[in-house]
């Protein structure tokens, strides 16, 4: 499996993202391309995702670059694509009715993990126009409204609604989590996850208490 990221101003941040995966013996491949706008994001996420399919791996994990953390290896499912998910509808609280019923806190999709077949990815991209968006678009909103179709169009896509893989920190509640032999478990879903997102600039003071 390859690990993906998009990083167009390393710094401290972005450095620790990496090597959280180096760490675990993930290989990860870096868009560091200028900075054009999320559509461009997107498509330069699709051109990777071709690339690494050339050059013989099947499987991948996106995740955003400056505010992630990879506390532990994990497997990605074979047959199809698992977003991480987060408390709040953002962009756009509109599109929050239009998903189906789920009873964990997690429930809307974050574009800021996903991961599965590269072969999915790409179908997913092409066939839902996520490698086609202008350079101001949205990518988060596209996430979902894409989501929302391919699941109402059979497309095999799911969201990690319990955290199983991904884990969004922002709107955290202490109470939800707890450190254990300096690994985060939620105790909400009763899961460790590997993925940490500290998403919407969310503090990263945590971390100081699994390395």
């Amino acid at each position: 499996m390859i690990i993906i990221t998009n990083i167009y101003s390393p710094n401290v941040r972005t450095q620790q993202t990496v090597d959280s995966f180096v760490k675990h013996g993930y290989e990860v491949a870096v868009n560091a391309d200028s900075y054009k706008g999320n559509g461009q994001v997107l498509k330069d996420l699709f051109a990777c995702f071709n690339r690494a399919v050339s050059g013989g791996h099947v499987l991948f994990t996106y995740t955003d670059g400056a505010d992630t953390y990879c506390q532990h290896r994990f497997n990605v499912p074979e047959n199809y694509l698992l977003f991480s998910v987060e408390k709040a509808c953002y962009p756009h609280t509109w599109v929050a009715e239009k998903y189906p019923p789920c009873e964990s806190k997690w429930k809307y999709l974050n574009g800021g993990g996903y991961g599965g077949p590269l072969e999915l990815a790409i179908q997913f991209f092409e066939r839902y126009g996520l490698n086609q968006l202008p350079n101001d678009a949205n990518g988060q909103h596209d996430y979902m409204i894409a989501y929302l179709q391919a699941i109402k169009d059979g497309f095999p896509i799911k969201l990690d609604t319990q955290c199983e893989i991904f884990q969004t920190m922002a709107f955290a509640d202490p109470t939800e989590f707890i450190v254990t032999n300096k690994q985060l478990v939620n105790v909400v879903t009763d899961t460790n996850p590997a993925i940490l997102h500290f998403n919407g600039l969310t503090t990263m003071e945590i971390l100081k208490q699994l390395k």
